[in-house]
């Protein structure tokens, strides 16, 4: 998620030229006399262009009616890399914990983390913090930890080493990592969204329950709602190539990296099943989810326990876009609920160039999915 920054930070200037509508898709047949999901395959097959984008996936449901769409290189039941929607997954098993007394979200990493571990972690202007940060602080990125995905030397940054040269980087390396670059500000006084957030509560996860992983999210997620297409990238038989820099990339090496802060493949379907499931209460008492939000350095974007939100509402109400909660990730992947349509919009543009497109593509078939009520 950390390379939308230079993208989502172009969005002002763009949609206050004007929001690109939906443009019909032949000379022949007006695209509004078309059925909802034959509307969102047409949009997506004119934009289409194998250079940004590839293919999509993507699924809405509104008053129970299911839309699905896909074209280009992407099937309905193609296995999807989701990326930072993990982090919703991540955030429901802990809530889960939580509710079985595993642990508390006032629980110090310092009762987790070894001393060799958190010590220098976070350190704001000569004093240290790290023993205090709060498992509520991670997830909610109030932390004050840096994002490894955005280097400030020169080089090449941990992803980077790991997309094009296939190095691993480990919980330990993504530590030192942080350790070298500083914390932002005292943790709980601001927000910004950084992975090494999510890398470490998939060690309490593991730390607290004696399992691995795998397992907790097996235990807890994918066996209750029976997600049977989903799983970590590093388990999967295939993930498909995600465009990043203009060209089809396989970038299985930095998903089995990220495990707990983005590691996940699944399906539409299985997304649509988990993220309905996450924001109705079907695995963990949504007051946990009910927090303040923070603004995050993404434009537009705030940050609660376990989501965002996306909501120009406010700020450009001219606009008219649709406020989004739920999660967006680096490669294209998506699952947002708007409450207005009340409606989930499930899916990814499956490229990492771009990230405008993607919520361009959200805005068009919302619009849709409203114009067909």
């Amino acid at each position: 998620m950390n390379f939308l920054t230079r993208r989502l930070n172009m969005m002002l200037s763009v949609l206050i030229i004007g929001f690109l509508p939906h443009q019909e898709m032949t000379d022949y047949i007006p695209l509004e006399s078309l059925e909802k999901d034959e509307q969102i395959e047409n949009l997506i097959f004119e934009r289409i262009d194998h250079e940004t984008l590839h293919g999509a996936v993507f699924m809405i449901e509104n008053d129970g009616e299911v839309t699905e769409a896909a074209s280009g290189n992407l099937d309905l039941d193609t296995p999807i890399s989701i990326a930072s929607v993990t982090k919703m997954f991540t955030a429901s098993v802990i809530f889960q914990m939580v509710e079985a007394d595993m642990l508390s979200l006032d629980d110090t990493i310092d009762m987790y983390l070894t001393p060799e571990e958190y010590s220098g972690l976070h350190v704001y202007e000569g004093a240290e913090y790290s023993g205090s940060i709060t498992i509520s602080q991670l997830l909610s990125h109030t932390t004050g930890l840096p994002a490894y995905a955005e280097s400030e030397a020169e080089g090449l940054t941990l992803v980077e080493d790991s997309i094009d040269n296939g190095e691993t980087f480990t919980f330990e390396s993504k530590l030192d990592d942080a350790k070298g670059k500083g914390a932002r500000f005292i943790n709980g006084t601001a927000a910004y969204y950084a992975d090494i957030n999510y890398d470490i509560l998939g060690e309490i996860i593991e730390r607290a329950s004696g399992g691995t992983l795998e397992s907790q999210y097996e235990s807890y997620i994918f066996e209750p709602l029976g997600l049977s297409d989903t799983e970590f990238a590093d388990d999967a038989d295939t993930v498909p190539p995600v465009t990043v820099g203009g060209e089809p990339r396989d970038i299985t090496p930095i998903l089995a990296n990220m495990r707990a802060s983005g590691g996940i493949v699944s399906t539409a379907s299985d997304l649509l099943t988990f993220t309905k499931a996450f924001f109705e209460g079907e695995m963990f008492d949504t007051a946990f989810i009910e927090t303040e939000m923070q603004d995050i350095q993404f434009l537009f974007h705030q940050y609660g326990s376990g989501v965002m939100k996306f909501d120009v509402t406010e700020e450009i109400p001219m606009l008219r876009l649709y406020p989004l909660t739920g999660h967006a990730g680096i490669t294209g992947s998506f699952a947002f609920y708007n409450e207005s349509l009340d409606a989930y919009i499930i899916g990814t543009t499956n490229q990492a160039d771009d990230p405008m497109l993607t919520y361009e593509l959200i805005q068009q078939f919302l619009e849709v999915t409203e114009t067909e009520e």
